[in-house]
């Protein structure tokens, strides 16, 4: 059955809740509690629990929840070692201003491009002491980390985004039909047009170098924290001897993760590997007992919880839009107003909505790739351009959704509430969105 205009309903009551509200959570029930109620009618629960059992045994939601957990252990062992206050005293000794510790941030972020997830969890826990030291307001170092966790990923062709990407659209014959002789060379070919992360990097610099200017709720951050207390950082000279981790006790578990990672092309491994490596370098030295690891461990993998919950949630709520058939709507509208040359800058348009409305960063541009390429072969667009505009749609929903897997992710990591995260950084996440729509309306229309 098609529910055409009907199908937006749950997302709009969804956004305007959590706007409300500022519970992320409760709105992803609810959104999917009235999509199931719009298909099944009073038979709404069980189509409910059937699609949350569904979810729940998918493999790539079981692996989201483990390495998410896993994640807040190795955290909460790093903290634990005291190796983080080692690391961050380093780093302050290198970085003399608040605007330093925003641009290292920033660099950061950029070299450690092999995968979204590493990308936030490590600079969560690296940098947020340091920003902290010089009042910086977590919501201008989650937008730092956020902003270079999903970007960063697609504008080079060996992160795991960007493999995601390439495979995907290499398989299509349309695409395979342009003579790439890979599809590596094939998304090479199209990173210098994907403008949505190229603009969210050069904002994001602007903004570490106080070259922007603080809008809405980042603002409002910083005034926040003009006015509070001297906040009170924990140094080495606070902990008794004996439990005085080094820079190493930090160190070397995350170049092991980064490493491994890089390697086997799967995080769960390098994670799995550094744990094991924080249970031989901390226990012969006596930094914890191995009741106070088997704590720590259980602590950090139960403090990610709160953001499991969400992260299921809105993995419902994705295939709640699916069951409802959103995408196939959204398309449907957008197909009469495409002509070869606005094709890039409305496939951005629609990509971008589906992605933000249902936090799917991979699965709707993998459920929009079928229609939109061959779409875009009938009516003569630009190929190269359309990839760029779907893969930037996806980066923006990976951005922007205030539930996408990302944007929680960086909350967590960041230690502060999700919605506070999302909506002081989604001013700057849109203005990248128009820069990129202008861009791909001029190419589209200039026939670059």
């Amino acid at each position: 059955m098609e529910y055409g205009l009907i199908s937006v309903v749950p997302a709009v009551i969804l956004i305007l809740f959590a706007l409300k509200t500022r519970r992320t959570f409760e709105a992803l029930i609810i959104g999917t509690f009235v999509t199931y109620i719009i298909i099944k009618g009073p038979g709404f629960l069980t189509a409910w629990i059937d699609s949350l059992f569904e979810v729940l045994t998918d493999q790539d939601v079981q692996w989201v929840i483990i390495v998410c957990g896993l994640f807040g252990s190795l955290i909460a062992l790093l903290e634990a070692s005291n190796g983080t206050i080692s690391f961050t005293e380093k780093m302050a000794s290198i970085c003399k201003s608040a605007k330093s510790s925003l641009v290292v941030t920033w660099i950061m972020g950029m070299l450690i491009f092999i995968d979204d997830y590493l990308n936030i969890i490590t600079l969560g826990t690296c940098m947020c002491p340091l920003t902290d030291r010089y009042k910086e307001p977590r919501e201008a170092t989650s937008y730092i980390i956020d902003s270079t966790a999903a970007p960063v990923c697609v504008l080079l062709p060996i992160s795991t985004w960007s493999i995601f990407y390439a495979s995907m659209f290499f398989a299509r014959p349309e695409i395979a039909a342009l003579g790439f002789s890979s599809a590596t060379s094939m998304y090479v070919s199209i990173i210098p047009y994907i403008f949505y992360p190229i603009f969210t990097e050069i904002i994001v610099l602007l903004f570490c170098l106080k070259l922007m200017p603080k809008v809405g709720r980042m603002k409002k951050a910083y005034e926040r924290m003009e006015n509070a207390p001297e906040i009170q950082i924990k140094k080495k000279s606070d902990i008794p001897d004996g439990k005085k981790g080094t820079i190493w006790d930090f160190l070397i578990p995350i170049v092991i993760l980064v490493i491994l990672t890089l390697v086997y092309g799967e995080i769960l491994i390098g994670l799995i590997v550094s744990l094991a490596v924080c249970l031989v370098m901390f226990l012969p030295r006596r930094l914890m007992t191995f009741g106070e690891f088997c704590d720590s461990f259980m602590k950090g993998f139960c403090n990610m919880i709160p953001t499991l919950a969400v992260l299921v949630a809105a993995f419902l709520m994705q295939q709640a839009a699916q069951d409802i058939g959103l995408p196939q709507y959204i398309i449907s509208v957008a197909e009469p107003l495409m002509s070869p040359a606005l094709f890039p800058a409305i496939t951005f348009i629609a990509v971008s909505l589906l992605t933000f409305v249902t936090g799917s960063n991979w699965g709707i541009p993998a459920a929009c790739v079928p229609i939109v390429i061959p779409l875009a072969s009938a009516v003569g667009a630009d190929m190269i351009l359309t990839m760029a505009a779907i893969v930037s749609a996806g980066t923006f929903g990976s951005h922007a959704c205030f539930y996408s897997d990302a944007t929680v992710m960086t909350s967590a990591a960041c230690e502060m509430e999700n919605m506070d995260h999302a909506l002081s950084q989604i001013p700057y996440a849109m203005f990248g969105a128009v820069l990129s729509l202008a861009a791909f309306l001029i190419c589209g229309i200039a026939g670059l």
